[in-house]
């Protein structure tokens, strides 16, 4: 519902302070939030199916001047109709039309489309109308409540005892995490870059809290997922139900906390929770005050106690960075063994590098001297700075921060990319950005395979995805590759959605 808001808000209808007067009252009743705008004088429902057909084009149904086709019921689940405020209406033989208070929630589109094999036709209609729907068709009208799907288990195989505690930093961050698990309800904010074990510290830390407890009730999640989550909660006005079922579980992980983004009611949940006891421990890559996080967020989160980890050694990056972008029938697991005092002139550098990646001869020298042990630390960040400028490096390094996201979210992303292909910056960025929009989509579950290839003429993009349905629409992907010649071609093969983009060069 925040995006329907947002877009009426613009649109003059609301103002910030109505917005902010109805989500401090769904805060402490539940509910949705558009029934509070409503409820408030703020919004008048005709106003808002006025802005639906008017402003958006969409088309409107009148719930009360129409017979809905029982059968059609069969198709959607309560859990979905009470959840998202839709009914299905009419079910013909290849499509079902759904009247829902707010058709722009794509969430709540592919949520059925997992259901039903039907082409979805959303129609627009009054909440009230909808509300008085359900609870004539599936007899209730309590929105359900199953929260977990936001949260993963903690890995078993992580725990505290493999950190070296005779290391300062370790022995430091040691204390912290004991002096938080003690505490009688905080937060502690840990910052670390890429592979820096932000990850191992979160589930390790939970691994402890069960060891100790296991009874204790801990959640883990990451920033992109809790904002999900909130968005959920706002959209159905699940507040009591998430008050509630956060009495039973005082400790929440958050892993890359910086995904949370501007989600403002998370200062309100910080509040709350702390004064319940709760215990809030969370990760971060970068400072947060340029991660895009809500001021409010920001003045809550200076009151956690910090820590910062080591930076990683520039060693990983560079062997990562080989392994990816040798040709991929020559690309082999590399072994990390790097010295522990990275790497010293005369010391040999141990690696499982691929022996044939070399494209030219200034990689190739590069390698040789590094693997000779020759090669100072200046020489190694030299190597580095080289690989970032090589265009397949420049993608696959940007990539790779998303195919992390795609793990937080619980899906897989796989990267394949012609070996030759050096493509510019404007098609990296718009790589980029549509494969965000792919992944930001993903769920527990997904796998996304991601081919890219060049021809003389154009590029061309494909996923494919299971089970995940990819719902961007050519409008989408044009707006990102302003200016080229765009062509999306979308295919159903089984449980396997295919989404292929062609973007010519010129």
């Amino acid at each position: 519902m925040q995006g329907l808001v947002e877009r009426l808000r613009e649109s003059g209808l609301l103002t910030k302070d109505q917005i902010k007067r109805a989500a401090d009252r769904q805060w402490k009743q539940g509910g949705s939030l558009l029934q509070h705008l409503v409820e408030l004088g703020y919004l008048k429902e005709e106003d808002v199916l006025d802005f639906f057909s008017k402003v958006l084009g969409l088309h409107v149904v009148r719930l009360k001047e129409i017979d809905i086709d029982p059968d059609a019921i069969y198709y959607i689940p309560y859990r979905i109709a009470a959840r998202y405020f839709l009914i299905p209406i009419k079910r013909t033989k290849k499509s079902l039309i759904l009247a829902m208070a707010n058709p722009l929630n794509k969430r709540a589109l592919k949520e059925v489309s997992f259901v039903t094999d039907l082409e979805i036709i959303p129609l627009a209609a009054k909440l009230s109308e909808i509300k008085s729907a359900i609870l004539s068709y599936y007899g209730k009208l309590d929105p359900p409540t199953y929260f977990e799907v936001f949260f993963v288990r903690p890995d078993p195989e992580k725990n505290l005892e493999d950190l070296d505690a005779q290391a300062e930093e370790n022995a430091i961050l040691l204390d912290k995490i004991e002096e938080f698990l003690r505490s009688s309800g905080g937060g502690l904010l840990v910052y670390g870059g890429e592979g820096s074990g932000k990850t191992f510290l979160i589930h390790a830390v939970a691994n402890k809290i069960l060891l100790n407890s296991p009874d204790a009730g801990v959640l883990i999640t990451s920033g992109s997922l809790l904002r999900d989550f909130f968005q959920e909660i706002e959209e159905s006005g699940l507040y009591p139900q998430m008050r509630e079922f956060f009495n039973d579980h005082k400790f929440l992980m958050i892993d890359d906390l910086e995904g949370i983004r501007d989600t403002s009611r998370f200062a309100d949940f910080i509040d709350w929770y702390l004064t319940e006891g709760g215990h809030i421990l969370a990760t971060a890559v970068r400072d947060l005050k340029s991660a895009g996080l809500h001021r409010r967020v920001l003045r809550r989160l200076e009151k956690f106690e910090h820590h910062y980890l080591p930076e990683i050694a520039e060693e990983e990056e560079i062997e990562t960075v080989l392994a990816e972008t040798g040709p991929l029938e020559q690309r082999a697991d590399t072994a990390h063994n790097v010295p522990e005092n990275r790497q010293e002139a005369g010391a040999p550098m141990e690696s499982g590098f691929p022996e044939d990646m070399a494209f030219d001869d200034k990689f190739k020298e590069y390698l040789e001297s590094i693997r000779s042990g020759k090669a100072g630390y200046e020489r190694i960040l030299e190597f580095l700075k080289f690989l970032k400028q090589r265009p397949k490096s420049s993608l696959l390094l940007r990539l790779k921060t998303l195919k992390k996201e795609a793990m937080r979210r619980g899906g897989s992303l796989k990267v394949f990319v012609n070996p030759t292909m050096s493509p510019p910056e404007w098609f990296i960025e718009g790589l980029e950005e549509l494969t965000r929009k792919v992944v930001q989509i993903l769920e527990e579950g997904d796998e996304i395979q991601l081919r890219i290839q060049e021809a003389p003429g154009h590029y061309q993009i494909q996923y494919r995805a299971k089970p995940v349905l990819l719902m961007l629409d050519a409008s989408t992907v044009q707006e990102i590759f302003e200016g080229k010649t765009v062509e999306i071609e979308k295919e159903q093969k089984d449980s396997q959605s295919v989404l292929t983009v062609t973007v010519n060069k010129e």
